[in-house]
């Protein structure tokens, strides 16, 4: 008995080891990581990606959502190798084509800190009255990472993703199923 016992805990293990491979990461509901993201599909992205930046400069990134419905808030975790690059700044009130503004909201920062290296976080929401999201295309943040090394080859990587639509459940839910397009910084080609 416990011969099957013990048959039976290797297969479930083997069984979660070949979702996890088979799948990606798992980035808190997502199924990424991913070349590509099915069309119509939820998704977070970077534009540029790859982005070229040599040592002592810096590259701006966009992070884009794509295909949101009624989208209200986000809250996104990214990480990276801190030995490579850092982070400058953070731009999300100062996008003139912020997904949020574009219902004509106004953009409430709810956090925003990178000043541990190696990771960044930052969380908005749009506020107006009878404000029930926006959908479309579109960035909701500008990312600067400076190139600390002549060969600032990193991943960009979603963490963890947040995001959340109209009508917010009490307490709110985030929504499971998003897409991500990792990103990339690689040395000048």
């Amino acid at each position: 008995m416990r011969y099957f016992r013990k048959l039976g805990m290797v297969t479930v293990l083997v069984a979660v080891a070949f979702l996890v491979v088979s799948c990606g990461e798992d980035g808190d509901g997502g199924t990424g990581p991913s070349d590509g993201c099915a069309a119509g599909r939820l998704q977070l992205s970077f534009s540029p990606s790859p982005a070229y930046v040599s040592a002592g400069n810096s590259v701006t990134l966009e992070v884009k959502i794509l295909n949101p419905e009624n989208l209200t808030a986000a809250r996104v975790v990214i990480t990276y190798d801190a030995d490579k690059v850092e982070v400058t700044g953070i731009d999300i009130t100062g996008l003139a084509d912020n997904l949020f503004t574009s219902t004509g909201a106004s953009i409430v920062v709810s956090e925003m800190d990178y000043s541990t290296p190696g990771t960044v976080i930052f969380g908005l929401l749009g506020r107006k009255e009878g404000f029930q999201g926006v959908s479309g295309d579109g960035p909701i943040a500008d990312i600067t990472f400076r190139a600390k090394v002549a060969d600032p080859t990193t991943d960009l990587t979603f963490e963890t993703v947040e995001l959340y639509d109209y009508p917010v459940a009490n307490p709110p839910v985030p929504v499971a199923d998003v897409c991500f397009n990792h990103g990339e910084i690689l040395p000048p080609q």
